[in-house]
């Protein structure tokens, strides 16, 4: 195993899966806890953020686009006098 995996009491990894994080989310904690310790610490920083943004996007956003999406065409549909559930 790489040595800025090693710089703490705790691995990264074994947080990952004791705290079922998945992919996103540990590869949030990877970057961030390997920041200082092997090359760029910006560039690290910021690919924890686009792994959060991902993670973000995909479990919360997306899903109140399309609930919001689904009552707009719910409430259209009724305007018109025609009924659609799905």
């Amino acid at each position: 195993m790489n040595s800025h995996y090693k710089q703490h009491t705790i691995e990264a990894i074994d947080v990952i899966h004791d705290w079922d994080l998945g992919f996103e989310l540990g590869n949030v904690i990877k970057y961030i806890s390997r920041h200082k310790h092997k090359g760029s610490e910006l560039a690290d920083l910021e690919k924890a953020l686009w792994y959060l943004n991902d993670y973000i996007e995909r479990n919360y956003l997306l899903n109140e686009m399309v609930k919001q999406n689904q009552l707009d065409g719910l409430y259209d549909n009724t305007i018109t006098g025609t009924t659609h559930l799905g």
